[in-house]
């Protein structure tokens, strides 16, 4: 009976029951054995699957959206930004928007009111990190033409209502700002704050592993690599206290011996002039800049252990900062991302994720992982025998490309591109290469905070820049500028 009615049916009908059955079976198996993770455009249309090769079944949870931008981290270009800016001015989102069905909570940490914000989890996320606070999202002061009564409802209020209506946290954001009678000021306008977690689309592990350390301390370290050859690096450093350092709970300055003299007075100007909690340790330079990272740490970690530590960060005197930026300990911060290492700038033409390593931060649990995997090959000294060509791409590729291949890809992020899109001339160029790129793009549209002290001809007109005025309030000009550099032995 069974095999008469088989045949009977309409070919038609028998090829639709056929692809029917064959979709049944597909839905089935990608519910019960996912093949990788779905990525999402601001409208959640389905945009690419990544097979996930490596992940190993246990309590490792993945992001219910990973959301994926290749360059830019916000959605579009002002209309009369850069003509370079414009070829990109469709296709990127905010890392930072997700539907309202999965709005999640940010937990930005706030210098002013890092004692008083106790529960994060009832943040909006506007995406402007250490100014949509919670004191600006409870404003309800007077508004615009309306000097006889404060508004009858806050910030917070307002933009909760709008998301109501379906509207992601940062349109809700913009929406609020724009209103006539709004207590929501320029501090949770989201077109102001442009930098945003980028997720790598692809990448070449290693031999990634997951960190099974977790802690619950709350210390935030920023240990600086220092190295003072001359003036330039002195201002750099001092330009990385007053805009970077003052979000850390304790800020380690990492040098070699020869600098004490100078090194030592300048944290005694940083307690007195900054307030903040700072020492200087010193070293043999004998590792690069991961040397000095890893010497202070292995300190840090022999005198205290993990137990007080919720995250390290590492930076070096390369760079000058000219605003404040807390981007790094955002990320890091920031649940859904849920990330084991973050970079201020990753290369976008690798089938690796690199993040540069100037400006990096770890949670307290991906720490073994990179001292067991790059501090140990440290002390091995593989670039040391090599000539300088030879040795700073030695550098690169054992102490930044493979630090963050030592990392599962969806839990390592980098928040500024360290390259311009393939199709620019010279594309493979880093920014501290790229002048224009640097100038137009990352810092005109998307708020980058540094610039490159070996490329301050290009970048700034030097150690005295009035761009750098923002970042060297509190500096002792004449004492930096004018201290004997050529008295040091460097070794």
């Amino acid at each position: 009976m069974i095999k008469k009615m088989k045949h009977s049916l309409p070919p038609g009908l028998k090829k639709r029951l056929q692809m029917n059955l064959f979709i049944a079976c597909l839905v089935w198996q990608l519910l019960h054995y996912p093949l990788g993770q779905l990525h999402y455009s601001r409208t959640l249309d389905f945009v690419a699957t990544i097979p996930l090769t490596n992940y190993i079944p246990g309590n490792y949870t993945l992001p219910k959206k990973q959301l994926v931008d290749e360059l830019s981290p916000f959605r579009e270009y002002p209309n009369n930004g850069s003509a370079f800016a414009h070829r990109w001015n469709t296709t990127y989102i905010s890392q930072f928007e997700e539907k309202q069905d999965n709005i999640i909570s940010s937990s930005l940490i706030n210098s002013e009111l890092h004692s008083m914000i106790q529960d994060r989890d009832n943040l909006v996320d506007c995406g402007c990190p250490k100014t949509c606070t919670a004191k600006a999202l409870n404003r309800n002061e007077l508004v615009i033409n309306q000097p006889s009564s404060a508004a009858p409802f806050t910030c917070r209020e307002r933009i909760e209502k709008h998301l109501q209506y379906g509207k992601t946290e940062r349109e809700a954001c913009t929406v609020a700002f724009e209103e006539k009678f709004t207590p929501c000021d320029s501090a949770c306008d989201p077109r102001k704050c442009k930098a945003a977690v980028v997720l790598p689309s692809m990448q070449k592990v290693l031999d990634p592993v997951l960190p099974t350390y977790q802690g619950n301390g709350t210390k935030n370290i920023l240990i600086i690599a220092a190295v003072p050859r001359s003036n330039r690096h002195s201002v750099a450093l001092w330009s990385e206290l007053e805009c970077i350092a003052a979000f850390y709970d304790e800020i380690i300055i990492s040098s070699p011996e020869w600098s004490r003299s100078l090194m030592d007075e300048i944290v005694r100007q940083a307690r007195q002039r900054l307030t903040m909690n700072i020492e200087a340790r010193y070293y043999v330079n004998d590792r690069y800049d991961v040397g000095l990272w890893c010497d202070a740490l292995q300190e840090v970690l022999d005198s205290r252990g993990m137990d007080p530590i919720k995250t390290i960060t590492m930076l070096n005197d390369s760079v000058y900062a000219f605003r404040k930026f807390s981007g790094i300990l955002d990320a890091l911060s920031h649940r859904p991302f849920d990330l084991d290492m973050v970079g201020v700038n990753y290369y976008n033409h690798s089938d690796s994720q690199w993040l540069e390593s100037v400006l990096r931060g770890f949670p307290i649990r991906s720490i073994p992982i990179f001292n067991e995997r790059i501090c140990k090959v440290a002390n091995k000294k593989p670039c040391s025998k090599l000539g300088p060509i030879k040795r700073k791409r030695c550098i690169v590729e054992k102490f930044e490309i493979e630090a963050a291949s030592n990392f599962f890809p969806n839990r390592t992020a980098g928040l500024f591109p360290s390259n311009p899109p393939s199709d620019w001339p010279l594309a493979e160029k880093i920014w501290a290469e790229q002048p224009k790129f640097w100038k137009e793009v990352l810092v005109e549209k998307m708020g980058f905070p540094l610039a490159k002290v070996k490329a301050e001809l290009t970048h700034l007109s030097g150690p005295t820049d009035s761009r750098l005025a923002e970042c060297t309030k509190t500096m002792n000009v004449s004492f930096l500028l004018n201290f004997n550099y050529s008295s040091f032995v460097p070794r």
